[in-house]
């Protein structure tokens, strides 16, 4: 079990780092104001309430002496703990994706927790943001987390956005995710 935590954490901290990194606008995110840390412990990760580890992402967590992606992570580990706690954590995360007033940053860690949860019903929140957030880092990182899925409802939403999408740099993460360049490896 610990050897396959250490691999989700490598795992979403490469995509989370391809996300600030390669999206624009990212430089001016809070990920590159937070120093490296810890990760949570298991007993941490469990303890601590879906609500509280949806509000240490980003500065928080840092302030918390934890490594940059922290948060992201514990959520998605959380998620395995029951339906109900999986549940909390779709139904919070699609609430952060689709209120603007939301720091975007926190808003595409939600993205990225949905894409690694699986949960289907996490689509439609995804294909909103991709169509509709005015932020292009949201948008490029909604559609990784839509190419996650081996799903033809995902697949129809990247297609769809790939015809409206004004931006190179989203068109580029989306021909990517249509390419199948986010689905999970086997």
């Amino acid at each position: 079990m610990k050897t396959k935590l250490v691999i989700v954490s490598a795992v979403i901290i490469g995509m989370a780092a391809l996300g600030c990194f390669l999206l624009p606008g990212c430089s001016k995110s809070k990920i590159s104001k937070v120093q490296p840390g810890r990760d949570a412990t298991h007993d941490e990760i469990r303890n601590t309430s879906v609500d509280d580890w949806f509000d240490r992402i980003g500065e928080k967590e840092a302030a918390l002496g934890y490594a940059p992606n922290t948060s992201l992570n514990a959520l998605i580990q959380k998620a395995k703990e029951s339906d109900t706690v999986k549940d909390s954590i779709v139904n919070e995360a699609t609430q952060i994706i689709g209120d603007s007033t939301q720091d975007s940053y926190k808003r595409w860690q939600s993205c990225y927790i949905l894409s690694y949860i699986g949960d289907e019903r996490s689509i439609p929140t995804l294909k909103q943001a991709l169509n509709n957030d005015e932020s292009v880092t949201v948008r490029g990182v909604a559609a990784c987390a839509l190419g996650a899925f081996d799903n033809s409802d995902a697949r129809d939403a990247l297609e769809e956005a790939a015809k409206n999408e004004k931006k190179l740099d989203v068109q580029a993460w989306i021909q990517k995710a249509l390419d199948g360049q986010f689905l999970p490896k086997k």
